[in-house]
């Protein structure tokens, strides 16, 4: 009985230190201005070692921002999921069940990061700040392995990804405080 436990304990701990590992990657295109007052937000897979992906099987997370802004989104499929994309629910601030994947896996093995999805983030103001963005509660995140439907590898334990959106206000309110400074200081000066 002893031999048959420790065997067991060897062959989890050989299969978790192989384990596929995974994150979903944050990235914005812009900085917010008011010439430009949206900014695209894309998530991506990245998949690491030790095999190589032949596509994403699926991923079902939640996307956040430290205030609310976001509009619809837009997948960017490859082979929508079965029974077509599950758009998320939309709470402002708060992309509740984002799915995503592929249906089948490529015949090759596939470039990452890979594009799951992309969504706009529009600024109602321009005081400047910083918007803070992140995934969580990743409940499925899986990758092909092989050519073959039958490789599907959930990735234990994948990281969340994050970034920010810069909102800047308009360069000549800028120049205007600094022209308005400038003129109080030399009225100051002539008294």
């Amino acid at each position: 009985m002893a031999q048959y436990v420790s065997i067991t304990i060897a062959a989890i701990c050989t299969a978790h230190a192989g384990a596929q590992s995974g994150e979903l990657l944050v990235e914005v295109s812009n900085a917010i201005t008011p010439q430009t007052p949206t900014a695209t937000v894309s998530i991506y897979a990245q998949v690491g070692a030790p095999l190589p992906s032949y596509g994403i099987g699926g991923a079902l997370f939640d996307l956040f921002a430290s205030e609310p802004s976001f509009a619809d989104v837009t997948y960017i499929y490859q082979n929508p999921p079965l029974g077509g994309p599950y758009l998320p629910t939309n709470h402002g601030n708060w992309l509740e069940g984002v799915e995503t994947g592929q249906t089948f896996p490529s015949q090759g093995p596939i470039q990452v990061p890979y594009l799951l999805l992309s969504v706009e983030w529009e600024a109602s103001a321009f005081e400047p700040r910083t918007v803070n963005l992140w995934t969580d509660n990743i409940l499925h995140f899986s990758t092909f392995t092989a050519p073959q439907m039958g490789n599907l590898m959930l990735i234990p334990n994948p990281i969340n990804g994050s970034a920010t959106i810069q909102i800047i206000p308009a360069p000549w309110s800028a120049l205007a405080l600094f022209a308005g400074a400038s003129m109080l200081g030399a009225r100051r000066r002539r008294r």
